[in-house]
């Protein structure tokens, strides 16, 4: 977990030297952006560490029906808070950029941002509420290789690919590409998870790890 901070550490220094052959205006809405996207992200970050916690006590209970109701509790809440947030951004993104700059060119083209990515806000907020089932049961090379693939495989390259192709609103598809790419790698090792047979062993054992979507009779109450 800490490699993964890291690394997204370092991927938001090389957006800015992206961003920065843009002009000033487009830096600062980078901050501004930034400073969103921590503010929004908050409440999803603290879910998934909810779950994480939840995730791993249960499991080293051997409560895996409690794993996958809070899993599937946790997702669908992370689908209501989304929706209700990306909501209020879109309808009031102009007193929101207001909120963060002064400058007329930086609050527009914030404005353009929460237009673009406030609807694909949802690939990043059960990306974000998945890995914290991850990191419960104790597989945080996934979250971590889900960052590299999202931001640094992704995200990075098409910011500057499209940046030039179609200036600042292609970095901001970008950002929408690389949240799609990291749903779409979580979503797969979800699967590839919860489709895994038993490697030996009492099923328990495979009950105890498996995900919140398997559907084995062995998911009941111990």
């Amino acid at each position: 977990m800490a490699v993964q901070y890291l690394l997204i550490g370092v991927g938001v220094l090389a957006l800015v030297w992206i961003i920065t052959p843009f002009g000033d205006e487009a830096l600062a809405a980078l901050t501004v952006v930034s400073r969103l996207e921590l503010l929004t992200s908050a409440l999803f970050l603290n879910l998934s560490g909810a779950l994480m916690v939840f995730t791993a006590q249960n499991t080293g209970a051997g409560q895996a029906a409690r794993v996958r109701d809070g899993v599937r509790h946790s997702v669908w809440l992370g689908v209501a808070l989304t929706a209700v947030v990306s909501l209020l951004l879109l309808t009031e993104r102009g007193p929101v950029a207001a909120l963060f700059s002064g400058s007329d060119e930086t609050r527009l083209i914030t404005e353009r941002y929460i237009l673009i990515t406030a609807p694909f806000f949802l690939c990043y907020t059960l990306t974000v509420v998945l890995h914290g089932w991850f990191n419960g049961i104790a597989r945080t090379v996934v979250p971590l290789v889900c960052t590299v693939l999202s931001l640094g495989v992704v995200r990075l390259p098409l910011s500057y690919g499209l940046g030039h192709a179609r200036g600042v609103d292609g970095v901001m598809w970008a950002t929408v590409i690389g949240w799609a790419a990291g749903l779409v790698y979580t979503l797969l090792a979800a699967a590839r998870r919860t489709g895994s047979p038993p490697q030996g062993g009492h099923d328990r054992d495979h009950d105890i790890k498996a995900g919140p979507m398997a559907t084995s009779d062995n998911w009941g109450d111990r």
